[in-house]
């Protein structure tokens, strides 16, 4: 017979542990109050004992059985490691400042005919429209847009009609009509027009720039 205790680190019987013998023969039982689990009719040999309850570390145990003897084992079980506590929940994003803008649908083409740069003006920068927390302004530029950055904001640039360069983090790139680009917060640029009399036009959005007066007036 094979007679295995099973308590815990500080000494005490342990119950309802699941154990299982695995050689021989094949043997299973469960811890009575005082920890004790028994095994009849065992072959001489070797067993591995495989224990495991709930909110302790499941353990191993090889044993030999030897031929004629009974054999009397002991085994401790660990407490399982407490799982780790839940991630915290992630705050909401903070809601948009500033007033929310008003929908609006135009033809850049049209508002041109209206809004056309004149022969002696350098740039000319028209709003369009705000969604609340993106301004988007049309600029019509002859003379070359200085360097630019900006910490806060994130831009895109579309270019509407005419040709140029465009410098953007200290790389230049040809751009004409179809032409776009990501410009992201902290990144410089630069807008120089091509040869010819045509303005360079282009449609730059600015994301996270609060509605204002300016926007409101356009939309109206």
């Amino acid at each position: 017979m094979l007679t295995l205790q099973v308590t815990n680190t500080f000494g005490q019987s342990l119950d309802a542990v699941r154990v299982t013998a695995a050689g021989p023969v094949a043997r299973d039982g469960v811890t009575d109050p005082g920890g004790l689990v028994r095994f009849a009719g065992m072959r001489p040999g070797e067993y591995r004992l495989h224990l495991e309850k709930e909110g302790l570390v499941t353990l191993e145990k090889d044993v030999t059985v030897p031929a004629g003897k009974s054999i009397a084992v002991d085994a401790t079980m660990n407490e399982a490691p407490k799982p780790p506590p839940p991630p915290p929940t992630p705050a909401p994003s903070a809601a948009p400042t500033g007033p929310p803008g008003e929908p609006r649908v135009l033809s850049i083409s049209d508002f041109l005919d209206k809004n056309l740069i004149g022969g002696r003006e350098p740039m000319k920068q028209s709003p369009l429209g705000c969604s609340g927390v993106q301004r988007s302004v049309l600029l019509q530029v002859r003379e070359p847009l200085s360097e630019q950055t900006d910490d806060q904001l994130d831009q895109t640039l579309y270019v509407v009609a005419g040709q140029g360069t465009l410098k953007l983090g200290g790389r230049e790139h040809a751009v004409s009509a179809s032409s776009f680009a990501i410009i992201p917060r902290g990144t410089a640029f630069s807008l120089t027009r091509g040869r010819g009399n045509a303005p360079l036009i282009v449609l730059l959005s600015r994301a996270n720039e609060p509605c204002g007066p300016a926007a409101a007036a356009a939309n109206k």
